[in-house]
């Protein structure tokens, strides 16, 4: 395959000025649903483990030292983080297409 073998109105590269969406990929609805209870499951995993991770050293007089304080920084990072995309990817994933622009 050559570049210089393609005809003027064909493409090389996809264009990135279409939205496609996961429907346009070829995924089945049962994949879409498969991928979204994963995903849930992993959001849900992320968000309780996370925050046991900032009680335990919150409550607990022993686990509070300075190595501990990055612990519970990072674990409230990823809390964040989880807690700020997790619901638009699982959106996405459960309408096909991404709904907010």
């Amino acid at each position: 395959f050559s570049p210089l073998c393609l005809q003027p109105e064909q493409k090389m590269w996809p264009s990135f000025s279409q939205n496609h969406s996961l429907v346009e990929y070829g995924l089945r609805p049962g994949e879409i649903a498969a991928a979204s209870v994963v995903w849930g499951a992993l959001w849900l995993i992320s968000v309780l483990g996370n925050f046991l991770v900032c009680l335990v050293i919150h409550r607990s007089r022993r686990t509070q030292s300075t190595t501990n304080y990055f612990v519970v920084s990072l674990a409230c990072a990823d809390l964040v983080s989880s807690v700020g995309s997790a619901p638009l990817l699982l959106l996405q994933l459960s309408s096909g297409r991404w709904l907010l622009g």
